[in-house]
């Protein structure tokens, strides 16, 4: 069961994303952003009880599709901590 979570996760994150105008920017700071960094946090706590409990590595594949939206979302929360707003 534990296994199934972040896989289903990975799977359904690319489709919500294409019902935003906006894609991964409005999925990461829009008006469902909450959804989203909960849908991350629930990944990321998946894997790891999987790998730590059935050593399941490779649901670290789904890494980079559930994890690119939040690294372009970091990118983008530097920048304007760094003072280059868009």
């Amino acid at each position: 069961m534990v296994a199934t979570i972040p896989i289903l996760i990975a799977v359904a994150l690319p489709f919500w994303q294409s019902q935003f105008k906006d894609g991964w920017l409005g999925m990461a700071f829009g008006g469902w952003m909450w959804l989203f960094w909960i849908a991350v946090l629930a990944w990321a706590v998946c894997v790891v009880l999987a790998i730590k409990r059935f050593k399941l590595w490779w649901l670290l594949l789904s890494a980079p599709v559930v994890l690119a939206p939040v690294v372009l979302a970091g990118g983008i929360l530097a920048a304007y901590v760094a003072g280059d707003c868009l």
